[in-house]
């Protein structure tokens, strides 16, 4: 940690905000003291202020950003210190102020306790330990007084301790105050008086007529006044459509519970020139430069948290100066914050958005007699969870130190030179801090950096300091909408991760067929059933077949504004065999796109799907010529009843008769999407092929290969096991139709044809996991490639077990990006990697991660992927037109993917799902695959699934409102919700732990084998159906002895009668601190550890009352107590 200096002018310069606070009301000082000294109330019990509140609460670990004291630690290099001379001084000023000697009652109230008191400085001797034992040791020293978090209920709670390294008093002064009760000018004046008294110690400082109490109680009868009313009345009509904070990404892992979660702080001071420069920018604009530096703060945030609109947590120091002359003097907490929201709003210049800003901090400061503390109570109420309240990102603008103003190197030269200081903030997670001291303008940024992703706050940093610069430096840059970018090694991670463009040979996926027939003729293409056709057999019966087709298609006769601009195509509706492969290829011959159906749809569907995919004719088999006459277009029946009819086995592949694919587009695709409306999606031939060729050579395909045809045709998937193996020489293995969806015949056809390469979803293949689990059987395949769905965790481990020596590839990329454009080889597990990766872009495609205003974002960011490149198709139908924009900046056209994905550092994708899936609970955004993959972690946990659902949350008013519902299949051990709840609230905050859980023994599933997520939801709303009738024409009120308890002490808190059974906690009034003192009072009787994210997780009598007895798992005294309440 570096040494860093705070002057004096600095701190004591906070307090000049109330006075912008009185300058944007419009007020006159009083001319009277409004803060009245009563000395006999001194060791009375007196309420928290707001605050201190927020820092008693925010010690316990439950809370979000919680678990750490606010406090400083302060190190100091002494040369001759005198510790006993130290000792009275400490003892002097603990006597002189009042707030250096209190605690936190068990209510909730604070009380100063009566002198004498002493706060001691503890020495160690590190003399015997050479250099660098000694260093370890001051080291771990710090560390351990910097993760103190004290009792708050005992006296001291800082400490002071010296490390003696020479009799002559050479050593080390460690400083720990905890800032529960001291604001920033009280550690101020901790360091000036401790200064002044140890090097004169006879000093007679001037006596403090008034205390932090007087003050607290003139500040509550300030709120009987017509301009708090006002403010108030701002406030609770402002926080209805105030932003949520920026969601910035979160560590995917917790940090090691051994580690400290301490705070980091980046810095870097512009120069003299730089900030004059910047000033004078300012100033011509009308501008401060405080809100020029909001501004660019706002930019960076809106980049790394992909949100346009957000809230910042801004501190108001507030002591108000004209209320006595002595309120500059006393120590206590005295801060409050205001909130402020920034809109970084698509195509306004950084110009206007600073206006604006500063706009908002005015309006802010006019209506600043309302505390931070109670906005956020307020906030709390709205959004129906206190979790949801939580304001972690801060900007502090510290008011200009002058050049002559005394530091706390001044303060402190009589013991040593300061050799560090380090600050911790409960509920922060990201401080940016500024002043200008000496001319130029200092800026740190103070973070919990375990709370990030490694990396992520040192970039925002980085591009934050950029930004100021160029502010400084070119005026022009103030008309520009955005000045935030992606950093440049990001940009070049991910053009390296990418697939290197590959140039495409000048041929055709047909041609490459045909020359594999004319080179291996005799190598067999396909195996189905007892049948084994050869290249040559299947190359001839094309070649037939799309002359037929050709001679069917001279009669067709259509108007040309009713086909697509593929021209029409040729829908295939056969069973699975090998006249449907062949026909496919035999439609690309005779210059069509094909269209596949699925032949177990009904008819009416089947007329609506040649409709919108725009066929013109059908080719079909003998077991659906049935249903392909309905569809009243031009058919052609494959009539060849056996592969080899009609082919000269022994006769060549003339190279004229080498077969080509005319047509620009390859095949129709339909697909539903997620709106259950069918779509066309016409895919292109240079884009099929790119992607072919470009996985043949990544999976190293062979002659000796053979593809299990386990995908059916209509399914896009399928493509690969066609075209992958007849361009490579390789065969294709088809299963038999009445058996496609069995495991068993999957393993057996697999183990008699020597099938080598697997390509499905991964439902099918978690069945063919477990069916070789169940029997006992090891397979051939060497390759696994797994699409279209969420890849479990323990395919990896799976496939080592059944399939040894083989390789996974995830694949991605929807219908409309041809077959797939993205990969990833998967080789290990990386614990810091929810789920399997979603790979990296194929050759000749890009992806791009982009916010709404189609801005790039950076590594960790959750934005929507777009792609471009060979792979993006021809055209839609479906309306979704809308899918494709130019990029803003290279013009390359770009297909909006309707997926959520991130990039990690190196250029690899991690893939969020829909953006339909997102969830928002509360104000709080949530990417559910992040908590999905976390509970599939779980012992016994196969799959989750995260979805909202809504349920009647507080009976009093019957209104409903979005809670986290999951949806948990199990395999053998069976884990409780509460056990999951509990795993969770380890790695996530409160408001994304699910309050209503479904422990489901299989998952539903569609007929494609993905996961029906549809379904599931309709299940959850039945549950939270179900649950929510509880009580709905008669609430039930308290029955138990323990449900009686909850009651009555939520009822004496909340000063309410005894609440009904589903009253919830929050909407009833209650908050964080109300919900402490509740839980003081359960303890009182029942000696139960009960954690205060019980009230978040259940904020319900009757779910506290359950938490309790869960935790009275064991007959115990405390378990007697519950029986006897």
């Amino acid at each position: 940690m570096q040494s860093e200096r705070i002057s004096k002018t600095a701190l004591s310069g906070m307090e000049k905000l109330n006075a912008l606070a009185l300058r944007a009301k419009n007020k006159k000082l009083p001319s009277r003291w409004v803060v009245k000294a009563a000395p006999d109330a001194m060791y009375k019990p007196f309420p928290l202020s707001d605050m201190q509140q927020a820092y008693w609460i925010g010690r316990d670990k439950d809370i979000g950003g919680g678990g750490v004291a606010m406090q400083s630690y302060v190190e100091i290099d002494c040369p001759a210190l005198d510790v006993a001379r130290l000792q009275r001084a400490l003892d002097t000023l603990v006597s002189r102020h009042p707030m250096l000697r209190a605690v936190v009652l068990e209510d909730g109230r604070q009380q100063v306790l009566p002198l004498p008191r002493r706060l001691s400085v503890r020495e160690e001797n590190l003399q015997h330990l050479d250099a660098e034992a000694r260093e370890q040791r001051l080291n771990d020293i710090a560390v351990e007084m910097i993760a103190t978090v004290s009792d708050l209920s005992v006296w001291p709670q800082s400490e002071v301790r010296f490390s003696r390294l020479s009799p002559s008093g050479v050593g080390r002064l460690h400083f720990r105050f905890d800032q529960w009760a001291i604001d920033g000018r009280s550690f101020q004046i901790i360091f000036e008086e401790l200064g002044t008294l140890y090097a004169s110690p006879q000093t007679a400082l001037p006596p403090l007529r008034i205390t932090f109490r007087d003050y607290l109680t003139a500040l509550e009868q300030s709120k009987n006044g017509v301009e708090y009313f006002e403010s108030e009345r701002y406030w609770k009509d402002r926080l209805k459509s105030l932003p949520p904070p920026p969601p910035l990404p979160r560590r995917s892992s917790p940090a090691s519970p051994a580690t400290p979660d301490m705070v980091t702080r980046r810095a870097d001071i512009l120069t003299e020139k730089e900030t004059l420069a910047l000033k004078s920018i300012c100033a011509e604009m009308g501008l401060s430069h405080a809100s020029a530096l909001g501004a660019a703060y706002g930019e960076v945030l809106a980049l790394w948290s992909g949100t346009r609109r957000f809230t910042l947590n801004t501190p108001r120091f507030n002591r108000e100066l004209s209320w006595h002359p002595d309120i500059n003097n006393i120590i206590g907490e005295f801060a409050t914050f205001t909130l402020l929201e920034f809109d970084d709003a698509q195509g306004v210049s950084f110009r206007d958005k600073a206006a604006k800003f500063q706009e908002e901090t005015w309006t802010s400061l006019r209506h600043g007699q309302v505390s931070g503390m109670s906005l956020l109570r307020e906030l709390a109420r709205i959004k129906g969870s206190a979790e949801s309240a939580s304001m972690p990102v801060v900007f502090t603008a510290m008011p200009d130190g002058a050049s002559d103003g005394a530091d706390l190197d001044e303060h402190i030269h009589a013991m040593g030179i300061l050799h560090r200081l380090y600050g911790s903030t409960p509920q922060v997670h990201l401080d940016c801090v500024f002043s200008i001291f000496s001319g130029k303008l200092h800026i740190y940024w103070d973070s919990r950096d375990s709370q990030f992703p490694d990396g992520l706050i040192g970039d925002m940093f980085q591009e934050f300091m950029r930004l100021v610069r160029l502010l400084a430096s070119q005026k022009e840059a103030w008309e520009r909408p955005r000045l935030a970018e992606l950093p440049e090694t990001q940009k070049k991670a991910r053009q390296t991760a990418a697939a290197a463009p590959e140039p495409l040979p000048d041929t055709d996926l047909l041609r490459l067929f045909s020359h594999q027939a004319w080179s291996h003729p005799e190598n067999i293409a396909i195996f189905c059933g007892e049948d084994a056709v050869s290249y040559h057999a299947l190359h001839d019966a094309v070649f037939r077949v799309s002359q037929q087709i050709q001679k069917m298609l001279c009669g067709v006769v259509a108007r040309p504004e009713q086909l697509p601009p593929h021209g029409g195509c040729v829908a295939v509706l056969m069973r699975r065999g090998w006249k449907a492969v062949a026909a496919v290829l035999a439609v690309m011959a005779a210059g069509r796109p094909f269209l596949p159906l699925d032949a177990s749809c009904p008819a009416a569907r089947l007329e609506t799907l040649v409709r919108i995919g725009g066929a013109v004719a059908v080719i079909t088999d003998e077991p659906c010529s049935h249903a392909a006459e309905s569809l009243r277009l031009p058919r052609l029946v494959f009539d060849s009843s056996s592969p080899e009819a009609g082919s000269d086995r022994h006769s060549p592949v003339h190279e004229r008769q080498f077969l080509h694919a005319p047509h620009a587009a390859a095949y129709v695709m339909l697909t539903s999407g997620t709106t259950g409306t069918p779509k066309a999606v016409t895919i292109g031939q240079k884009g099929l092929m790119n992607a072919v060729l470009h996985s043949n050579r990544r999976f190293k395909v062979t002659r000796e290969d053979r593809f299990l045809a386990i995908t059916a045709m209509h399914h896009d998937m399928s493509m690969y096991d066609i075209f992958g193996a007849l361009t490579a020489g390789a065969a294709i293995v088809i299963l038999a139709p009445e058996k496609a969806s069995d495991p068993r015949h999957w393993v057996e056809t697999i183990m008699r044809r020597g099938a080598s390469i697997w390509n499905s979803v991964p439902g099918f293949h978690s069945a063919l996991m477990k069916h070789c689990r169940k029997q006992g059987i090891q397979l051939p395949l060497r390759l696994h490639i797994l699409g279209g769905d969420w890849i479990p965790p323990g395919t990896l481990a799976s496939i080592a077990e059944f399939c040894p020596g083989s390789e996974l590839y995830s694949c991605g990329g929807p219908t409309e990006t041809t077959l797939w454009n993205i990969l990833h080889p998967v080789r290990g597990l990386d614990p810091e990697w929810p789920s399997i990766p979603y790979g990296a872009p194929i050759a000749n495609n890009s992806y791009y991660i982009m916010d709404s205003a189609l801005n790039e974002l950076p590594d960790w960011v959750a934005g929507e992927m777009y792609c471009s490149g060979i792979g993006v198709c021809i055209h839609t139908t479906g309306g979704d037109e809308n899918s494709f924009v130019a990029h803003p900046r290279t013009g390359e056209r770009l297909y909006r993917t309707g997926d959520m994905g991130r990039y990690r550092p190196g250029g690899i994708i991690e893939i969020l799902g829909r953006k339909d899936f997102q969830i928002n609970i509360g104000g709080y955004r949530a990417d559910p695959v992040e908590i999905e993959s976390a509970l599939t972690t779980c012992s016994g946990v196969v799959r989750a699934l995260l979805l909202p659902v809504s349920m009647r949350a507080d009976g009093s008013d019957g209104e409903s409102r979005a809670v986290l519902g999951a949806w948990v299949e199990t395999e053998g051990r069976r884990p409780l919700p509460e056990e999951l709840s509990e795993f969770l609230q380890k790695s996530f905050p409160l408001a994304m732990i699910p309050r209503l859980w479904a422990i489901e023994d299989q998952t539903p599933m569609t007929a494609n084998g993905k996961v029906d997520r549809k379904t599931v939801g309709r299940l959850l709303a039945e549950i939270a159906g179900k649950g929510s009738m509880k009580g709905k024409n008669v609430r039930r009120s308290a029955q138990t002895p323990l449900e009686k308890l909850v009651a009555r002490q939520w009822a004496e808190v909340l000063d309410t009668e005894e609440p009904p059974l589903d009253a919830n906690f929050f909407h009833s009034g209650g908050d964080s601190l109300r919900a402490m003192q509740v839980i003081g009072r359960i303890r009182e009787v029942i000696p139960v550890p009960l954690p205060l994210s019980v009230f978040f997780i259940s904020p319900t009598v009757e779910g506290v009352a359950n938490a309790i007895l869960e935790r009275l798992a064991v007959e115990s005294p405390a378990q007697q107590a519950a029986q006897e309440v």
